[in-house]
C-alpha cells in the first residue's frame, strides 16, 4: 500500500520538481531518521509534527530533497527495515494526519521526500525501492521508483 495515495494532489502546491524525472541528479538529499530528529512533545522521540516544524530550516541550508529513514510500524529487529505496515505510520512518529500534513508542507517549499520501502521480509536488508513524492497537479500522487539512486549516491 502506497501511503501517499491518500492524498489528493489538489492538497499540493506545483514545484519546480514536479515532471522533472531527473530531479535526484541535482538534488540535496539530506538523510533523517524522523525518531532522531526534533521531538515536538518532549517524550524524547522525534516525530513527524517535529521534523514538519523544521521545514524552513531545512530549506534554508539548501536541501532540496528528505530521505526518510523507516518510518512504519516495526516490531524493531532491523533498525525499521522489518516492516509490519506498510499502510501505517509508527505511532512514536505521530499519526498519519501528522504525515500528510508533513508531506503537504514539504511540497509547499519545494521539498521532495522519497522513503525507503524494504521488499524483503522482516530481518534482512535488501535494496529499497521508494515510494515517492510529486506526479501531476490533478492526479493522486503516483508510486514512483527511482532507478539511478546508486549514481547519486556517488555523485
Amino acid at each position: 500500500m502506497n501511503l501517499l495515495s491518500s492524498i489528493d494532489a489538489t492538497e499540493l502546491p506545483a514545484t519546480a520538481l514536479d515532471g522533472d524525472e531527473l530531479w535526484y541528479k541535482d538534488a540535496i538529499i539530506y538523510q533523517l531518521h524522523v525518531k532522531a530528529f526534533a521531538d515536538s512533545n518532549n517524550d524524547g522521540i522525534g516525530d513527524f509534527a517535529g521534523l514538519t516544524e523544521k521545514l524552513d530550516y531545512l530549506r534554508d541550508l539548501g536541501v532540496t530533497a528528505l530521505w526518510l529513514l523507516p518510518f512504519y510500524p516495526s516490531p524493531g529487529r532491523d533498525d525499521g527495515y522489518d516492516i509490519a505496515d506498510y499502510g501505517a505510520i509508527n505511532p512514536d512518529f505521530g499519526t498519519m494526519k501528522d504525515f500528510r500534513r508533513f508531506i503537504v508542507e514539504a511540497k509547499k517549499r519545494g521539498l521532495s521526500s522519497p522513503t525507503p520501502r524494504s521488499r524483503t521480509g522482516p530481518g534482512t536488508r535488501k535494496p529499497a525501492s521508494f515510494i515517492g513524492t510529486a506526479s501531476s497537479r490533478t492526479s493522486r500522487i503516483s508510486t514512483s521508483t527511482i532507478r539511478a539512486w546508486s549514481a547519486v549516491s556517488c555523485k
